[in-house]
């Protein structure tokens, strides 16, 4: 969907009388992915991309152009066919999101507070030298730094022995995850870090909780997959958000924690 990668470069000079696209999530960041999955189906339907951009991306993404919404909607949707899960698996039960909030430990909240204070003052310093357009990658590694904190100290501190840090949410994940197996149910666990993984990884270990690991390192991803869901002793999945945020048949879980959510939903 991203026209930039290689991937999409690379798809895109295949020779194939037939093409169909096939995909969960057809807009995640921008109106643009809709033109990189025409540019494969049929090049030129919706113009090269500085047309498209003038057209459609620019005015709908900046402008909220509704015209140059409807426009567009009614120049694809003829070549589109949508079914929501609703319509094809009605005999799932509805599904129940919960948020839970953690409110930060003392010492974590310090850490916070530290943190945020250092990143207003190298922002604004950025900011005043560079603009903001170019402060932005410097903006994106101040909210990481608060994220990281959020979820674990240790993963922004040089001491890596977790145990010698607070962290509320991973006390939240203890009581849950021993609700969840005691009743005897799976659970899919994601985070965006692996640091934090390797966390809970030896906190199920030191709780004699068995479970399976998938990170971008991993190469067996089906035979995890295939085992998760054909054992009864695998309870806990542990997933890399990158490496496994899409894509996995994993319908023998009932329950996924999301210790801390991807950038996009």
């Amino acid at each position: 969907k991203n026209h930039k990668t290689q991937n999409a470069q690379a798809v895109k000079k295949i020779d194939a009388d037939y093409k169909l696209a096939l995909t969960g999530t057809p807009l995640e960041n921008s109106v643009s992915e809709i033109w990189s999955v025409f540019d494969f189906l049929m090049p030129g339907f919706l113009g090269n991309y500085n047309n498209f951009t003038k057209r459609f991306l620019t005015p709908i993404m900046k402008h909220n152009d509704f015209k140059a919404l409807t426009e567009l909607r009614k120049k694809t949707e003829c070549f589109m066919l949508r079914r929501t899960k609703s319509e094809v698996l009605k005999e799932l039960p509805p599904k129940i999101e919960q948020i839970l909030v953690s409110e930060l430990t003392e010492a974590q909240n310090i850490l916070y507070q530290e943190i945020l204070a250092n990143v207003k003052t190298e922002i604004e310093k950025t900011v005043s030298e560079k603009g903001f357009a170019k402060s932005q990658i410097h903006i994106l590694a101040g909210l990481m730094k608060l994220r990281q904190v959020c979820n674990h100290p240790t993963l922004l501190l040089k001491n890596k022995d977790y145990t010698k840090y607070e962290s509320a949410k991973l006390e939240s994940f203890k009581e849950l995850i021993g609700e969840i197996v005691s009743s005897n149910r799976k659970v899919l666990v994601f985070s965006q870090f692996t640091q934090m993984l390797d966390i809970l990884a030896s906190v199920l270990n030191k709780d004699k909780i068995e479970y399976l690991y998938l990170s971008g390192k991993t190469k067996n991803r089906k035979e995890l997959v295939e085992e998760f869901n054909g054992s009864d002793k695998k309870k806990v999945f542990l997933i890399s958000l990158k490496a496994g945020g899409t894509g996995l048949n994993l319908t023998s879980a009932d329950n996924v924690i999301i210790f801390d959510p991807w950038w996009n939903p």
